[in-house]
């Protein structure tokens, strides 16, 4: 996809040969070369397994990349043994660990707790979830530490497909949220201050927001690629915090305070485009 690259990091066994870095914009025109990866052993068996340990210690974040293909193909069988043909993308089981932002919802921003704090100096305004009690319960839910990333919604929630397994928890107002399958029938509505289960080709709804704010949280140990997903939602090695805008964006929560906000939908479209 397309995007603003807000970290690139490959691993240091590598040798890399790339043209990306991070705060560069990939754009739809782009060669879909990002870099190429390359390892050097003694023998095939050791230098995939080099390889593969290697690709799990690179991310590329604001982008959505092949790199958890690329894992899944070095670890298959065929591969393994050397037999792959180009058929054996067809049958290969991969399944992207991903959720689609299907609707961003209104003012919907990635948030951590405490957030970005103490660099007003520097023209840079704090962070931070608004509910810091529904932010930690939420977390506190699916066992995440407390500081864990996650998603504010305001005033209209967020569509959410999901493309693989995932545990979230809801804490906050009320959003009326919903399950819909891959065929567009309603499975079942979400309680909040739960923590619920989602598979793979289900959408999660969240409608009107009724009371004070609403939060959804992403287990990390199921879904490790909120990253990717939204962009900037790992922790900046500037600033110290996630959040949820590109490098040149500052918005204003509707709530009135003066944290650095970005609606989902924007980053989708910086994110996710292509």
């Amino acid at each position: 996809s397309s995007g603003v690259l807000t970290a690139v990091h490959f691993a240091a066994s590598l040798r890399v040969d790339t043209w990306v870095e991070r705060g560069v914009t990939v754009s739809p025109y782009y060669d879909p070369l990002l870099a190429k990866l390359i390892v050097h052993t003694d023998s095939r068996s050791a230098s995939i397994a080099a390889l593969v340990d290697a690709v799990r210690h690179s991310r590329i974040d604001g982008i959505q990349t092949n790199l958890a293909y690329l894992a899944t193909i070095l670890q298959d069988a065929t591969f393994i043994a050397g037999r792959q043909t180009t058929g054996l993308l067809a049958s290969l089981p991969y399944r992207p660990l991903t959720v689609e932002v299907v609707d961003g919802g209104i003012q919907s921003t990635v948030q951590d707790y405490p957030g970005r704090l103490g660099l007003w100096a520097v023209g840079i305004p704090p962070s931070g979830p608004m509910d810091a009690y529904a932010h930690r319960m939420a977390n506190h839910l699916l066992d995440n530490d407390a500081s864990a990333a996650t998603l504010e919604m305001t005033l209209q929630g967020a569509h959410l497909r999901f493309n693989t397994n995932a545990r979230i928890a809801l804490g906050g107002a009320d959003m009326g949220a919903i399950i819909v399958a891959a065929d567009g029938t309603v499975t079942r509505t979400l309680a909040n201050w739960q923590a619920h289960t989602i598979a793979a080709g289900e959408t999660l709804q969240c409608g009107a927001v009724v009371g004070a704010g609403v939060f959804v949280d992403l287990d990390e140990d199921d879904l490790r690629c909120v990253q990717v997903l939204l962009g900037p939602v790992g922790r900046d090695q500037d600033v110290g915090a996630s959040h949820g805008f590109p490098f040149d964006l500052f918005c204003t929560s509707v709530s009135g305070g003066s944290s650095d906000q970005a609606r989902a939908d924007c980053v989708r479209s910086r994110a996710m485009r292509g």
